[in-house]
């Protein structure tokens, strides 16, 4: 299972679940943020806890950070995401 990625992760908050996916070897693609434009999907806020839950206990390794942020930089300038980013890899570090 080293070899399998399983992308959009952070869609899914159940820690239990993906603990399990990791334990078996999988990577994990913590990489839709800011979350939150669907109705039903957590927000960035939560996709930020669970990733630092992840790693905390001890998964850093096998999580990749990114963002799959659709939205064109021109509606909320490129300042406000970069900004947002920078508070969840900080939040997830410390």
């Amino acid at each position: 299972m080293g070899k399998v990625y399983i992308g959009h992760s952070n869609d899914d908050t159940d820690l239990g679940y993906l603990t399990e996916l990791l334990d078996e070897g999988v990577w994990l693609g913590l990489d839709r943020f800011p979350g939150g434009r669907r109705p039903g999907t957590p927000l960035w806020e939560e996709r930020t806890e669970l990733a630092k839950r992840l790693i905390d206990a001890g998964h850093s390794g096998r999580i990749m950070l990114s963002h799959d942020h659709s939205v064109p930089k021109a509606r909320y300038g490129a300042v406000v995401q970069e900004e947002r980013l920078n508070t969840i890899l900080t939040a997830t570090i410390s």
